[in-house]
C-alpha cells in the first residue's frame, strides 16, 4: 500500500507539473498578446500623428502657393480653416471635436 502512495504522489506530481506548464503557456500567450496590441495601438498613434504633420505641411504650402499667387479669397480662406481643424481633429496630441 506504501508503494502505491508513492505512485500516487508522483503521478500527482506529474500531473501539476502539466497544469503549470499549461498555465505558463497561456499566461506567455496572453503576454505576447498583449504587448503585439499595445505595439499595435503605439504604430496606429504615431501613424495618425505622421499624417496630421503631412496634412498641415500640406496646407501650409497650399496657403503660401495662393498668397504667393495672389488669389487668396473667401472660398480659399475658409478651405484652409476647414482643413486645418480636420488637421487637429485628426492629431492624436489634440484630437479636437
Amino acid at each position: 500500500m506504501g508503494n502505491n502512495k508513492g505512485r500516487q504522489r508522483k503521478l500527482l506530481k506529474i500531473l501539476f507539473g502539466i497544469n503549470n506548464k499549461k498555465k505558463n503557456a497561456k499566461e506567455l500567450q496572453r503576454l505576447k498578446d498583449e504587448e503585439l496590441s499595445k505595439f499595435e495601438s503605439l504604430f496606429l498613434t504615431a501613424t495618425r500623428w505622421h499624417k496630421s504633420q503631412y496634412i498641415r505641411n500640406y496646407i501650409q504650402e497650399f496657403e503660401a502657393f495662393i498668397i504667393k499667387s495672389n488669389n487668396l479669397n473667401t472660398k480659399e480662406k475658409e478651405w484652409i480653416d476647414w482643413a486645418k481643424e480636420k488637421a487637429d481633429w485628426y492629431d492624436p496630441f489634440i484630437e479636437k471635436k
